[in-house]
């Protein structure tokens, strides 16, 4: 059984990005969190929205006078509260820009710009930590995990589109393709056997990006704590167990399980996976 060690992550990686479309999808994300809140936790709502604000604002550089044309036509109808405070999205929008590192003469033109990836993996972990920290000075700090949580199993249900794989092999072999690809991590993988798929990740983009904040247990919620209703997506019969990640342990210990080919999940000791 060859194990595959793929030392591949790379700071100076760059990706082709099309701005305004990450724009607008991070903005509509933010519109599902508001529209989570309103149902939820309505008596919190307002002063989540204006202290969100501050806080983008706060990591702002100076404001893209691009953002005043930013073409929302084909979002705003699914849009449900944030179209109604322009203040909030504008200064989103400039904090996504100033994340992403786009030049302050960028004016949407060319659509895709080369970007560094680890500013496009900053821009999205960011956005979302920021809506979550704010939550945690909001509430009681255990309460708002757990919102942040069953709203995170919610989104995914509702609306994550991910690639689905008939078996724990084909997804085995797309993860060490995009490896390659993308620069994004080190990682070591073992070959699929006995319907289970183990593997180490000693580093990745969301945790070089988020260990800046000092928070281990909200970056894992970011970052990490999703991980397990996106594995179950992508076939029914798959059943993700680690006991920690890189954003709250040495490293991130996981085990992909097929329920249909092993008669009891039990997550491997550590030793396999310190010894690999």
């Amino acid at each position: 059984m060859e194990v595959q060690r793929l030392y591949l992550y790379n700071p100076d990686k760059r990706r082709s990005l099309d701005v305004q479309g990450s724009v607008k999808t991070s903005l509509l994300l933010l519109d599902r969190m508001l529209v989570y809140l309103a149902d939820h936790k309505p008596d919190i709502l307002d002063e989540y929205i204006s202290g969100l604000e501050l806080k983008y604002k706060s990591a702002v550089m100076s404001s893209f006078n691009i953002t005043d044309s930013l073409d929302l036509s084909n979002t705003s109808t699914e849009m449900k509260i944030l179209m109604d405070f322009p203040d909030l999205l504008k200064t989103c929008a400039d904090f996504l820009l100033t994340m992403l590192d786009v030049p302050q003469d960028y004016a949407w033109e060319p659509q895709e710009l080369d970007l560094l990836t680890v500013n496009v993996t900053k821009a999205s972990y960011h956005h979302f930590y920021y809506r979550a920290k704010l939550l945690t000075d909001l509430m009681d700090r255990d309460e708002a995990i757990q919102l942040l949580k069953e709203f995170i199993d919610f989104a995914i249900a509702k609306y994550a589109q991910v690639p689905t794989y008939e078996d724990l092999t084909s997804m085995y072999e797309d993860n060490i393709r995009e490896s390659y690809e993308n620069e994004s991590a080190d990682w070591i993988a073992i070959p699929v056997s006995e319907g289970r798929y183990i593997s180490r990740g000693d580093k990745c983009g969301p945790y070089v990006v988020l260990k800046e904040f000092n928070d281990p247990e909200l970056a894992y919620i970011v970052a990490c704590y999703g991980d397990y209703a996106l594995i179950k997506k992508r076939n029914e019969n798959f059943v993700l167990t680690r006991t920690h990640t890189q954003m709250n342990g040495p490293y991130c210990d996981t085990c992909i399980h097929d329920t249909r080919i092993v008669d009891k999940i039990e997550h491997p000791p550590k030793e396999v996976f310190e010894n690999l």
